[in-house]
C-alpha cells in the first residue's frame, strides 16, 4: 500500500508463504497483496499498492487475509477492527509479535484472537 509521504523500501514488505496462509484455509479478499500472491493464494478479490486496499469497503467480504506493509501495519488493524465491528467477518493479519505487545496495537484493537507460530524466521527470508 502507497501513502502519500511513505518511502518504501525492499525491507517494508514481506511474502508470506503459501503453506503458512493454507493452515487458516480459503480467503476471499487481501487488500494488501500483489496480483501473483492473490493467484498463488486463490484470492479473486484483492488490492495492490496501487488500487490501495485501505480506501476500499471490506465488509462485504467474509475471510479476510492481510500481511500490510510494515510502515503503516497499524492503519490495516484500525481498518479491520472497524470493519469487523460491523460485518462480524474472519480477518487475518500477520504482524511481527514486537507490534502485538504494543500499546498502540492494544489502543486500536476491543478483542479477537491472537496465534503465535514458529514461522517467524522463514518470513523474513520471503521478501516482496
Amino acid at each position: 500500500m502507497a501513502k502519500s509521504g511513505v518511502q518504501f523500501t525492499k525491507d517494508n514488505e514481506y511474502y508470506t508463504p503459501k503453506e503458512f496462509v493454507d493452515r487458516f484455509g480459503q480467503f476471499d479478499y487481501d487488500p494488501a497483496t500483489t496480483k501473483e500472491k492473490a493467484e498463488e493464494f486463490n484470492i479473486e478479490c484483492y488490492d495492490t499498492i496501487d488500487t490501495d486496499g485501505l480506501t476500499k469497503d471490506w465488509t462485504q467480504y467474509k475471510r479476510i487475509w492481510i500481511n500490510p506493509p510494515f510502515t503503516i501495519k497499524h492503519e490495516f488493524l484500525a481498518k479491520a477492527w472497524e470493519t469487523y465491528k460491523i460485518a462480524k467477518n474472519d480477518i487475518y493479519i500477520l504482524f511481527p509479535i514486537e507490534f502485538v505487545t504494543t500499546q498502540r496495537f492494544h489502543n486500536l484493537v476491543g478483542g479477537g484472537k491472537v496465534i503465535c507460530t514458529k514461522w517467524k524466521n522463514k518470513l523474513s527470508k520471503w521478501i516482496r
